[in-house]
């Protein structure tokens, strides 16, 4: 009834419009989400579109807090209204970010594909975590329940489940989002695997010889495949003198991102084992765990050569079959069984402390 109402309300104001005849119109509607479940704001949204197309000499104004509604809009229609210091300003979206990107039309191009429903978020959030895969899309508010009990003894503690954080599955294309954060000014956290690498000679087809850069343990590496990482923690080229060195603080966790409003978290030496994935250094941590449940978990093939490879890393390439299932497992075991409490890599809990600060 909100939406038809309103629908009605604007044909009357065309009617109006178009009778006068003037040579500017202007129509404001303000939140027109209020009292409406998430499809009629959709419905809302298109509807509007195609009758504001019909008015001529129009210029229309909609405030929203509705993702839904943001998400039907034209991306060069959108304007930002940010409140900095106690003062008010007005972004044009698109004008500001293809100004930033320049020439990185690439990563601009994306942006504009992905702010689809969930990304839209993004406009309304005070914090962004951003995380790989469907492994932490699972595993975090899990990760993120343990660190709220754990720091529920501070009286000054907000509870991260109850700040306004969105929580996007980026795979590896964190960098791109770089200048649109930087332009709404929102803390935000990326967690990531280092994927460290290590340089193979290999011939090709034509008989010559080339380098190739091929996944190894953190212990082993000369490289990180991770470009989100190199990005952030501005690294130099391959080639350059400096690199070694580069990587060897990379390793250490004694690089500084390029933004302070930015943290990149990932694997770091904890218990003797540094990991390079986020399933090896959970597997380093919680082994006794794993290895006492490891009948009720899923995604897991091999499972009696688990006690053959001490070595995290070795471990999770001859046992883990599929990401997804033993994700979903671990989770599941630990909403059923009270003995099942996975610990949280450090690197995650540094990283949740940090934006929950």
């Amino acid at each position: 009834m909100n939406i038809l109402y309103l629908l009605l309300s604007i044909e009357i104001r065309k009617e109006s419009f178009n009778k006068l005849g003037r040579g500017i119109n202007l129509l404001f509607v303000e939140e027109p989400e209020a009292h409406t479940h998430p499809q009629m704001q959709y419905v809302f949204a298109n509807k509007i579109k195609l009758i504001l197309k019909e008015i001529s000499s129009l210029q229309t104004f909609i405030t929203t807090h509705s993702s839904h509604i943001v998400s039907q809009c034209d991306f060069e229609d959108i304007r930002y209204l940010r409140n900095s210091d106690g003062k008010a300003s007005i972004i044009n979206f698109h004008d500001a970010l293809s100004s930033r990107y320049g020439s990185d039309t690439e990563s601009f191009k994306f942006l504009e594909q992905f702010l689809t429903l969930d990304s839209c978020e993004l406009f309304f959030a005070d914090k962004v975590i951003f995380i790989e895969g469907i492994t932490e899309r699972m595993l975090l508010p899990y990760f993120i329940e343990q660190h709220d009990k754990l720091m529920n003894g501070d009286k000054t503690y907000v509870p991260l489940s109850s700040q306004n954080i969105t929580i996007l599955e980026v795979g590896a294309n964190a960098k791109a989002f770089r200048h649109f954060l930087d332009l709404l000014e929102i803390k935000t956290l990326i967690i990531t695997d280092i994927d460290s690498t290590k340089s193979e000679i290999h011939t090709n087809t034509e008989g010559k010889k080339q380098t190739v850069y091929e996944a190894t343990s953190v212990a082993t590496a000369e490289n990180t495949s991770n470009e989100t990482i190199k990005y952030y923690y501005a690294a130099p080229e391959l080639s350059d003198t400096t690199f070694p060195s580069w990587f060897e603080d990379l390793r250490n966790q004694n690089l500084k991102t390029i933004n302070p409003n930015i943290y990149v978290a990932y694997q770091k030496n904890e218990n003797g084992y540094h990991g390079r994935s986020f399933e090896d250094a959970f597997a380093h941590l919680n082994r006794e765990l794993i290895k006492n449940n490891i009948d009720s978990l899923q995604g897991l093939k091999n499972k009696k050569d688990f006690d053959s490879h001490p070595n995290a890393y070795d471990l999770i390439e001859r046992i883990l079959d599929k990401k997804s299932a033993f994700a979903s497992s671990l989770l599941f075991l630990a909403l059923t069984c009270d003995k099942a409490q996975w610990q949280t890599p450090s690197y995650i809990k540094e990283g949740l402390q940090w934006i929950s600060n």
